[in-house]
């Protein structure tokens, strides 16, 4: 079989001018060109790019034997470390994920909720009584940073720590840079790494101290994430396994920082496309205010709304692996030791699953028929986002919220360019609120 093609000379050095700046526009202009696969980059930024769901198919479940974590998610260790779910392989990846899965149990979900409640509500006020256009995308960020570090550390002094949890949101910055960016670490003072550097040291500092306070004063059951995954409750062998410390800061901190990256920018892309779609945007509306927020979460054509939305701007744009075999994929032989990438943002753009791919139809989830290998916005299997679900009830959360007490009104028109390693709206989202 082929060899993945790839743009050779100038033409290539004209695809890493763009991905530079849009490595999203990069790849979908490779896909129009080449079709499901192809590859460009350099080095350590080099990756065979494959679309679509029969890629989809053997990278996240058939073969996904033939894949290792290490080499994808690279760009991520300096924030989650190397034992976090995303960088874990076999079998310490299950071993893991079946310490932490039990602290997403949906028995904590009403408490959380009422937290992302408490903390959004008086935002929102604030904004609609101010009168001003913020930019909703970076306003929402520390809002939800607070959401989910109370999530995970519960109600230690640690998750209501504005100078931490800033240096917590202020990671996220450096692995979101252009991938070109991220290879110069270079520690002098003033660049971007020095500054990740300093941040990381502080935030790592605070997080060991607390969960050395957890180990030397054991609460009488577990509070939070933290206080489960220190004291994990047995399995179905009757084995509980604990973690060492840099487990714990590893699995704290991933989940903290992904979780309100990745949730973020799924929130402002929904709320981009209630701009860019008021008739819609109006349905969800009526159905939220015949509700609680409790109702929020099972409402038919809001669920529907928010992952029409995922489709066309999955936070989460692409699924990355190295191989550790040979493999075929979508006709074309990839050999050992290959940095591969699954676009899910075109993967999610596939004519021959959707019809008119790029036009916006919450009906599409009506039934609920979707191929599971066509849409992945969360992953697959056994890598499927731990946090899915929990990211999904804040969305819903806070659509409530904002379609009960406000109207929204966009601050410079659309639409909004979507870029980033975790896909954001381009300049931010101006955003003003009106009180009902």
């Amino acid at each position: 079989m082929p060899p993945v093609p790839s743009p050779r000379g100038r033409a290539h050095l004209d695809v890493l001018s763009l991905a530079g700046d849009d490595i999203h526009g990069a790849v979908a202009a490779l896909h129009r060109e080449y079709g499901p696969a192809f590859a460009f980059g350099f080095g350590p930024i080099r990756f065979s790019w494959f679309v679509g769901r029969e890629a989809a198919r053997t990278i996240l479940h058939e073969e996904r034997d033939a894949f290792s974590q290490q080499g994808g998610y690279d760009f991520l260790k300096p924030v989650g470390g190397a034992t976090a779910l995303i960088n874990s392989d076999e079998p310490e990846h299950m071993v893991r994920r079946r310490v932490v899965q039990p602290a997403f149990h949906g028995r904590e979900l009403a408490s959380w909720l009422a937290r992302a409640e408490a903390e959004l509500g008086p935002w929102f006020d604030h904004l609609a009584d101010s009168g001003d256009v913020v930019d909703f995308y970076r306003g929402l960020r520390p809002r939800l940073v607070r959401v989910v570090a109370s999530i995970v550390l519960g109600d230690a002094p640690l998750a209501s720590d504005e100078a931490w949890l800033q240096d917590v949101d202020a990671l996220m910055d450096f692995p979101g840079r252009p991938m070109l960016e991220q290879q110069w670490k270079v520690p002098l003072p003033g660049t971007p790494w020095a500054r990740f550097v300093a941040a990381r040291r502080r935030v790592d500092r605070a997080l060991y101290a607390e969960i050395e306070r957890r180990r030397t004063q054991p609460a009488d059951a577990p509070q939070d994430v933290l206080d489960m995954l220190i004291r994990p409750r047995e399995d179905s062998e009757g084995t509980g396994r604990g973690m060492a410390d840099v487990e714990l800061r590893d699995q704290s901190l991933s989940l903290i920082s992904a979780g309100f990256d990745t949730t973020s920018a799924a929130l402002s892309w929904v709320v981009a496309m209630a701009f860019e779609h008021p008739e819609a945007w109006a349905r969800v509306r009526e159905e939220l205010r015949a509700g609680d927020v409790v109702a929020a979460q099972r409402a038919l054509y809001t669920d529907a709304f928010v992952k029409e939305t995922l489709r066309l701007r999955p936070p989460a744009a692409a699924a990355l692996r190295r191989t550790v075999r040979p493999i075929r994929i979508a006709g074309f032989d990839v050999p050992a030791g290959v940095r591969v990438a699954l676009s899910i943002l075109e993967t999610h753009r596939d004519p021959g699953v959707f019809d008119e791919p790029l036009a916006f139809r919450p009906e599409r989830f009506a039934d609920g028929s979707v191929d599971p290998f066509a849409y992945v916005p969360f992953g697959y299997g056994a890598r499927h986002c731990i946090g899915a679900a929990t990211s999904t009830a804040l969305v819903k959360t806070a659509l409530w919220v904002l379609a009960t007490r406000f109207t929204l009104e966009q601050g410079r028109p659309g639409p909004f360019r979507p870029v980033g390693m975790t896909l954001h709206p381009e300049g931010g989202l101006p955003v003003r609120l009106h009180h009902v």
